[in-house]
């Protein structure tokens, strides 16, 4: 298949990314404490919003851009700067006007931060789009790879030099997305075909492009206030401090999400440029596959990872080792979902992709609000392991409604599965070897 070799590639390099992940988030939980990692959480997840919205979905629409016409590279770049550019002038007015800081209070000390590291991240989505667009997913490797080693290095050096505080952070971080930014655009530029760009050719797309990305936007969108619901509502209802224990259960339940949330990217790419039966058929190989290892993977956690929390985390945060442990069937089921939501997503993210996660969204705060003031943190963990149970269930069976393919054929793992991707790695090997 097209893409054995970058999913091999992929992966490889995604344990690698998913170790610096893990050691950037301990040390900086170890270094703010509870309530500032509370407020590291708020920033994190605001951002996530922000970008998304400053994206106005072109990571999708770059993507399937780039995918029809692989000589507008360099357009789609200047393209993506310029909306940027606009988004950082938005943001400045209405801190001017006073709106800023309260809709990010918990973090409004950090305003200008959080805009400049928004607006970069939001570039990084686009910038990504185009390379995957273009089928260059080692280029959106070394992107990725290259964020999560420049902000791990550089908080090794805050760590080390006892300057662990949300500010050197931030920077930390603002540092990280633009080192990627730089080099992801680049390899862009340089797969792109020479010639000049006109600001005809700037705006033409344009907003049939973002037009285009605005289901991407309003899909990706609730998924992402899904996940970071929490973070939201918690801290008005119990503190900071609790948001931060919250925050370290979720940062190590993700763990399981890094792969599957890889392989969505580029499951959606080969599906927006192949939308055959082959495509579904991959799409349903990669999910059995990925239920063998959530088992093992889930399995092993559940024994060893309130352990594994109060080892790596300290014993400030004793409470997210069981929050942890109540989070894996959820995470799970959201690892799962990620990969079957990439059909959706090559078909143009239809009715289902926005609803769906809508219902959960809903259910989530009802649950929450109902749960949270009689249990606290272990009723918020709860509620969302049952609701991202819920989101699965709503996707495999539409999934196999629409494409006629039985539920046995997306949820059991088969010998040949196995034997399939044990014959991919060894051709990868030998190749290399």
């Amino acid at each position: 298949m097209r893409f054995d070799r970058a999913f091999l590639q992929t992966f490889t390099v995604q344990v690698i990314q998913s170790a610096a992940s893990v050691a950037t988030g301990v040390l900086i939980a170890r270094g703010l404490g509870p309530s500032d990692q509370g407020r590291y959480a708020l920033l994190v997840a605001s951002v996530g919003v922000g970008a998304l919205v400053a994206a106005l979905g072109q990571f999708q629409g770059n993507v399937l851009s780039a995918a029809e016409r692989s000589t507008s590279g360099r357009t789609l770049l200047l393209r993506s700067a310029l909306q940027c550019l606009g988004v950082v002038l938005v943001l400045l007015v209405i801190d001017k006007a006073g709106l800023l800081r309260p809709a990010v209070r918990g973090v409004g000390d950090l305003a200008y931060v959080f805009i400049a590291v928004l607006c970069v991240e939001a570039l990084a989505q686009m910038v990504r789009g185009i390379n995957l667009g273009q089928h260059d997913v080692t280029a959106f490797n070394v992107g990725t790879f290259l964020q999560r080693a420049v902000y791990l290095g550089l908080v090794i050096v805050l760590w080390r030099t006892a300057r662990v505080a949300l500010l050197p952070v931030a920077i930390a971080w603002l540092a990280a997305v633009l080192a990627s930014v730089l080099v992801a655009g680049l390899l862009a530029w340089r797969r792109s075909e020479a010639g000049s760009v006109t600001w005809h050719a700037l705006r033409y797309g344009w907003g049939t492009g973002i037009i285009r990305g605005l289901r991407a936007l309003t899909s990706v969108g609730l998924g992402i206030v899904l996940v970071r619901c929490d973070v939201y509502m918690l801290g008005p209802m119990l503190g900071m401090a609790t948001v931060g224990q919250v925050s370290v259960a979720t940062s190590t339940a993700e763990w399981l999400w890094y792969v599957p949330s890889i392989l969505n990217n580029l499951l959606f790419a080969a599906s927006a440029a192949d939308p055959s039966t082959r495509g579904v058929n991959q799409i349903a190989r990669v999910t059995r596959s990925l239920v063998a290892l959530l088992i093992v993977a889930s399995t092993v956690l559940m024994f060893v990872g309130k352990s594994l929390v109060h080892l790596l985390y300290g014993a400030a945060y004793a409470e997210a080792g069981t929050l942890f442990i109540l989070l894996l069937p959820g995470a799970a089921a959201l690892a799962l979902h990620m990969v079957v939501d990439a059909y959706f997503a090559a078909k143009g993210f239809p009715p289902i992709t926005i609803w769906g996660p809508a219902l959960a969204l809903a259910g989530k705060v009802s649950l929450n609000l109902v749960l949270v003031p009689r249990f606290g943190a272990i009723g918020a963990v709860c509620a969302t392991s049952l609701v991202y149970i819920f989101l699965l269930m709503i996707k495999v069976g539409a999934l196999s409604h629409e494409a006629t393919i039985p539920l046995r054929e997306l949820l059991r793992p088969t010998w040949r599965d196995l034997a399939v991707g044990l014959g991919s790695l060894k051709e990868w090997l030998l190749r290399r070897a």
